[in-house]
């Protein structure tokens, strides 16, 4: 069975929080695959691999994004994202201090 991503969700827009660095903003890939080893590819390029039980992070950038897991069997999912920069409060981000003290 081809494996199914869970996260990021189908439709997703990831808004990037101003103020804080990409990395500290992680967005976990995670699929549904009864005990395939997985690989991860973003715009065609591998990010990693894990076990299908397992997530693996990835550093967002700005733009529309393609994602796939590949499990070892050869089976494909693919999900398309798209990543903005937040404008401030409107978009309802918080601020790199508050980050900070949450950690």
């Amino acid at each position: 069975a081809a494996p199914i991503i869970t996260s990021p969700r189908a439709g997703a827009e990831i808004v990037l929080m101003p103020g804080v660095p990409p990395e500290r903003q992680e967005i976990p890939l995670s699929v549904d695959a009864s005990g395939a080893h997985i690989a991860w590819f973003v715009d065609g390029r591998h990010l990693g691999s894990a076990p299908s039980d397992a997530r693996l992070w990835w550093t967002p950038r700005p733009g529309e994004h393609v994602i796939v897991a590949v499990a070892e069997h050869g089976a494909t999912a693919k999900r398309r994202v798209r990543v903005r920069q937040g404008l401030g409060a409107r978009d309802g981000a918080i601020s790199g201090s508050l980050l900070e003290e949450e950690r």
